[in-house]
């Protein structure tokens, strides 16, 4: 029989020993972020995957595997979801990565009020890339600053307020001279829908989808005017 005073030690040692499994995992993980971070900006998906697949039995309750688990999501919107939720509680590098993919997400969507706000904080937090290259060890020169891997940047679509299309040029003419009148330039594209052309008459827009549609809605009250937002 084991006396209880031996019992008591041996309950605490199990548990002790219960707690530190449970938790070196996620140590051992936190150790390895950066090896995630570097084959992640260095478009090394083949080996962030296999390194990912060494925490397969882990939760994803860091977020770090959240978010490079989520990059291999076929579900779009899932992985929207995932970046949205680590971009709203992570620090600033892994933030700055899931503001890039939200970027891209809802440009593709053609969501561009959001993608906006998403490529703003990207702009503004260009300085965190600065920051990682400056906390390497001196063992690690730094060559080139990390790049996140994102696709060649994405000129701001133009937008035109199309505010009338046409069978007969002359109608189209009319409306662009009206326009003129009230010192709003606007010019007719000629365009073709199947086997018909119209000449659709567009005003310049403004510098986001945002302040185009502002300026739409006025234009409309203004002058009776239907429009379409036409992006190009």
């Amino acid at each position: 029989m084991i006396p209880y005073q031996n019992k008591k030690s041996l309950g605490i040692a199990v548990f002790v020993f219960s707690f530190m499994l449970l938790f070196v995992p996620a140590g051992i993980f936190g150790q390895n972020a950066d090896v995630l971070y570097n084959l992640y900006i260095d478009n090394d998906f083949n080996g962030l995957k296999k390194e990912l697949d060494k925490y397969i039995n882990l939760p994803e309750d860091h977020p770090d595997l959240r978010f490079y688990r989520a990059v291999f999501y076929a579900d779009g919107e899932a992985a929207q979801r995932v970046y949205q939720m680590v971009f709203e509680s992570s620090d600033a590098r892994l933030k700055l990565l899931a503001a890039e993919r939200l970027y891209k997400y809802f440009y593709a969507k053609g969501y561009y009020v959001n993608a906006e706000k998403y490529q703003k904080y990207v702009a503004e937090h260009e300085i965190i890339r600065t920051e990682y290259s400056k906390s390497q060890t001196p063992d690690e020169p730094v060559t080139d600053m990390p790049r996140i891997p994102v696709a060649d940047p994405i000129k701001q679509p133009l937008h035109f307020v199309q505010v009338g299309a046409f069978g007969i040029q002359d109608n189209a003419n009319e409306l662009t001279k009206m326009l003129a009148t009230q010192n709003i330039d606007a010019k007719i594209v000629k365009r073709k829908f199947g086997e018909t052309e119209l000449y659709c008459v567009w005003i310049p827009g403004k510098a986001s989808f945002e302040e185009t549609l502002d300026y739409a809605n006025k234009i409309k009250i203004k002058y009776d005017l239907n429009f379409r937002i036409i992006k190009e």
